[in-house]
């Protein structure tokens, strides 16, 4: 299947990837990848409804760059793969002159010395890469970590939880410098054994009889990130409230222990990652009410980190032929966040995450609901048959919000991100969108500033169109010539499965699923005599098996080639041409109905429009400026 519209993008994307890559002048592409250049792309076409010129997209992508950037080097500014939060390096600190509480310092400290006239530690630090130390900024060190000067000169550190202030009492006033910060851990290698490991012993060696309320401090303990927790909230019975967050430990026999940071101490997650190794000196310990003991971050605790190392696996593209390697996951998945082509369905096999398709929609399952604990419908499940250049695939979409199923109509382009795979049952490869836990379905034949944008627009006439056989989805600018109003402009339909339905008193049987269900009827005040029977009744649109009002329209359209052709507007597409919610058009009479609908005729239009079986589709509408 070759779909002209989806080539158009496709050809825009790559097109500003590689004007980036310029801009930018990086030595390898992989440090721009196709899938972020693709997801910021449809961001912009949203967030600019009356549109944006080729000159807007590149500005607001090179500055979305350097915005991510300016603080980080390689791939790391599209995602951070260790921590997932912002890297900083100190020349970025000293060019820009700021720093976020929240950003990760990975530094080396290079020389230690006493501020003159008082006990105060400050030390020198500088980027790893620095080799001569030219560019570097003082810290005032905590006091805790007085005692371990030796550890913090012989390996790298790793800090958060940043305040950058003048440093007063120097002779250049423009100087800068941190201020102490507990929040920091001391590095040691990935490969190989250090000396001071033997100071530590597995956390399944600590003696649980020596530990009692209210607690106490415990044998240094080593012991791996197995899972970290959320950030939630604890009430007391006193009134007051902390923040907590755990993170699992398991030693060597996989036997979990948590470490709860508490309030300040949670900033520390941003420090190191599952699969890491940490190395706890002094730990706090507190037995726990399942007769075991959970672990603490206390005021003597010092953590020494050896960071876990992605492999990587060199995955050959459909495109080029040329091998690309991406990281492999602790459960042994390769990531494809930073991929740096476009990844088509024909390349897609199991055991995938953080993949980013661009494909056409050709059908929609229904919707079943289903509860993620706590009881009631709390998340909904749909299936997307998606085809493109190469193959179709179905995506199972989970989505905890209830909003992506009532925006998607079957012979659309989507562009799907945080897609996982894995193998199924008969061999195939099942793909699967979580909504809830960062993956996005977003509808790119709906874009507001889509049709305003000339440059990812390839307009056609409806002559060209009605004959192309590779023209499924097309842009056009065409007249509205009439409204077909032999059926009724909007109607009730079935939430959960989108098809109308009968009415029979207060109630309406919705026609595909056989199912019968009350619909309350409002009653209406003034006019209400003038108005017509159907548009009485009300649908709570909120409910997740009720009605809802949705656009139900068919129009002549004509363009300058003289060919008139019939097409259906999606409710999405009605609602954006007449500036009208369907269910305040539904509450409407006669006379107000018509007027709002006679006032698009005659008017050029661009539109978005689909091929189905016996038809056009009208995805997107608004009038020509």
């Amino acid at each position: 299947l070759h779909k002209r519209y989806m080539k158009r993008l496709e050809e825009v994307v790559t097109y500003l990837q590689q004007e980036l890559q310029q801009i930018q002048q990086c030595r390898a592409k992989e440090y721009i990848s196709w899938p972020w250049v693709c997801a910021k792309v449809m961001r912009i076409l949203c967030e600019y409804p009356s549109g944006v010129t080729r000159a807007i997209l590149l500005s607001e992508l090179h500055q979305a760059l350097q915005a991510n950037s300016w603080r980080t080097k390689g791939a790391t500014f599209l995602r951070d793969g260790h921590t997932g939060h912002k890297r900083v390096e100190v020349a970025s600190v000293l060019d820009y002159r700021s720093i976020a509480f929240n950003d990760v310092l990975d530094v080396t400290v290079t020389q230690c010395y006493d501020i003159p006239g008082t006990t105060t530690k400050l030390v020198h630090l500088t980027d790893s890469t620095d080799t001569d130390g030219s560019r570097g900024i003082e810290m005032c060190l905590h006091k805790k970590f007085y005692e371990k000067l030796e550890d913090l000169m012989s390996y790298p550190v790793r800090i958060t939880c940043n305040r950058l202030v003048p440093a007063l009492g120097t002779p250049n006033s423009s100087l800068l410098r941190l201020l102490p910060s507990e929040h920091l851990v001391i590095v040691l290698p990935a490969r190989g054994k250090c000396n001071l490991e033997d100071r530590f012993v597995p956390i399944n060696f600590v003696d649980q009889g020596t530990i009692h309320e209210p607690g106490c401090y415990v044998n240094n303990v080593i012991a791996e990130v197995a899972k970290i927790g959320t950030e939630e909230v604890v009430h007391c019975f006193d009134g007051t409230s902390f923040k907590r967050l755990v993170v699992q430990l398991k030693d060597a026999a996989s036997v979990l222990t948590p470490l709860v940071l508490w309030d300040s101490y949670i900033g520390f997650v941003r420090l190191f990652q599952e699969g890491d190794v940490l190395y706890l000196e002094k730990p706090y310990a507190k037995p726990s009410a399942n007769g075991s003991f959970c672990l603490e971050y206390g005021p003597g605790t010092v953590i020494y980190m050896k960071p876990f190392q992605p492999e990587h696996e060199m995955v050959c593209t459909q495109q080029s032929h040329k091998a690309v390697s991406v990281p492999v996951t602790l459960d042994g998945k390769l990531d494809f966040s930073t991929y740096l082509y476009q990844l088509h369905i024909q390349e897609v096999v199991p055991n995938l995450i953080n993949v980013t398709l661009m494909s056409f929609c050709t059908c929609i399952s229904e919707r079943e609901f289903f509860s993620t604990g706590g009881g009631g419908c709390s998340s909904e499940r749909f299936t997307l048959k998606l085809a493109d250049s190469s193959t179709s695939i179905n995506v199972v979409v989970e989505d905890p919000t209830h909003k992506v199923f009532k925006t998607l109509h079957a012979n659309q382009c989507l562009v799907l991100e945080g897609l996982s795979t894995c193998a199924g049952d008969d061999g195939c490869t099942m793909m699967s969108c979580n909504i809830g836990t960062g993956g996005r379905v977003c509808n790119a034949s709906c874009l507001p500033g889509r049709l305003l944008t000339p440059y990812v627009c390839d307009h056609k006439t409806l002559a060209e169109a009605r004959i192309s056989s590779d023209d499924l989805e097309f842009t056009t600018v065409a007249t509205l010539v009439s409204w077909d109003t032999t059926s009724s402009p909007v109607q009730l339909h079935h939430s959960l499965c989108g098809h109308t339905g009968r009415k029979a008193g207060n109630m309406m049987t919705c026609e595909h699923c056989c199912t019968t269900e009350h619909v309350f009827l409002d009653q209406f005040q003034g006019t209400a005599a003038s108005r017509d029977a159907d548009s009485s009744m009300c649908a709570n649109s909120d409910t997740d098996t009720g009605w809802v009002w949705m656009f139900s329209l068919v129009a002549i359209i004509e363009d300058k080639s003289e060919e008139r052709l019939k097409m259906s507007f999606t409710s999405i597409a009605a609602t954006s041409l007449l500036g009208c919610l369907p269910n305040y058009f539904a509450d409407l009479c006669s006379d107000e109905r018509v007027g709002i609908l006679e006032s698009t005729i005659g008017k050029d239009l661009l539109l978005c429009v689909s091929k189905m079986a016996g038809g056009f589709q009208v995805n997107l509408a608004c009038i020509k400026p």
